[in-house]
């Protein structure tokens, strides 16, 4: 979210660490795949609260980050979220 004055954007929950620059690496591949990075958590859009948006890590395995830097799983018994 470079330029916003919004505090709010730079709490726990909205900040995931990518390896890499906007073209290369981890960061690189959400930058070109923003459809996909979208579905999995990594990329959210200004009005969403990241809190309530889980992701996925390199084990399929989903989970939610909240402000106190907690993580909790998500439990997928009842099938994959929908993003």
């Amino acid at each position: 979210m470079g330029g916003s004055r919004n505090e709010d954007l730079h709490k726990p929950a909205n900040l995931i660490v990518l390896c890499g620059s906007g073209t290369s690496g981890c960061h690189g591949w959400v930058e070109s795949n923003r459809d996909k990075a979208r579905e999995l958590g990594y990329l959210i859009q200004k009005v969403e609260s990241a809190h309530e948006i889980p992701f996925q890590d390199n084990n399929a395995i989903w989970w939610y980050i909240d402000n106190d830097c907690q993580k909790r799983q998500l439990d997928t018994t009842q099938g994959v979220p929908h993003v």
